[in-house]
């Protein structure tokens, strides 16, 4: 009888155990993931900025693009490196917005210059026509 007896009150200690580590647990994790907002909101320190009332961001104007600017600080230099590729990166980007834009603009030539063409093909035509 006392085995039987030592042994519930150890299974009871053990799930008071489980159930104190389980709530230590959740407590460490809601403490860890406040911490983890806080290191985030340091990092990325982007905020918009109201030029018109002079506020950080300005409830009446965060709709309006015109007033608002967003900024962004860094605490740290970028590398040499990094500064290199970030310039390349945009240079890419603007030659094949560039090459799309001439190619949109070729194209709607193209079409103009049709558009045109058949339209004197058919009044010489209907000239033709009348003459004879």
């Amino acid at each position: 009888m006392s085995r039987t007896d030592s042994s519930s009150t150890a299974t009871s200690s053990e799930k008071s155990n489980s159930s104190s580590d389980s709530n230590d647990r959740s407590s460490f994790e809601s403490s860890s993931s406040s911490g983890r907002e806080e290191n985030s909101r340091k990092k990325n320190k982007d905020y918009t900025f109201c030029q018109k009332h002079q506020q950080l961001n300005c409830k009446k104007c965060l709709h309006n693009k015109k007033y608002v600017k967003k900024k962004t600080n860094r605490s740290f230099p970028m590398s040499e490196g990094a500064l290199q590729q970030r310039r390349k990166h945009t240079k890419k980007i603007k030659k094949t917005k560039l090459i799309k834009k001439t190619k949109e603009k070729e194209k709607e030539k193209k079409k103009k210059k049709k558009k045109k063409k058949g339209r004197r093909r058919k009044r010489k035509r209907r000239e033709e026509l009348i003459k004879v």
